[in-house]
């Protein structure tokens, strides 16, 4: 399938790469999920869905600037598993592909350069302050 760029965002991925095969009968979680997110157009996907997509290395071209554009609002996002977890995902990727994609790269050092930020904040404003709260 041949997709305009500018408007990938409507097709899935199986569209997109012309996946056809079937893993149905399989019994993982996982590859439910993997399934289930490749067959979703782009534009539809969960973070969760964006983030197992990513930690398995599948449709990166397509999916890293999804990821992107969340983490560039949120940094600190959870998918489900705990926060910052599609970050983690993202510079998980290999310096191999983020070296062929240097834009991406340099936007995913700006949200590098966000999170040193939040943790300064945090460890030198905010964690100072609960020294000794505890329950009651």
């Amino acid at each position: 399938m041949v997709v305009k760029m500018g408007n990938e965002f409507d097709y899935s991925l199986n569209e997109i790469e012309g996946f056809k095969e079937n893993l149905s009968g399989l019994d993982s979680g996982l590859i439910e999920k993997y399934m289930v997110a490749r067959s979703k157009k782009l534009k539809d996907l969960s973070v969760d869905e964006i983030r197992v997509l990513l930690s398995q290395l599948i449709g990166l071209a397509y999916i890293v600037p999804l990821a992107l554009n969340i983490v560039e609002q949120d940094p600190l996002i959870s998918s489900g598993l705990y926060s910052g977890d599609l970050a983690v995902s993202l510079f998980n990727i290999d310096e191999e592909f983020w070296s062929n994609n240097p834009e991406w790269n340099n936007r995913l050092i700006e949200v590098k350069f966000e999170i040193e930020e939040i943790y300064k904040t945090i460890s030198e404003e905010i964690l100072p302050l609960t020294v000794g709260m505890d329950f009651k």
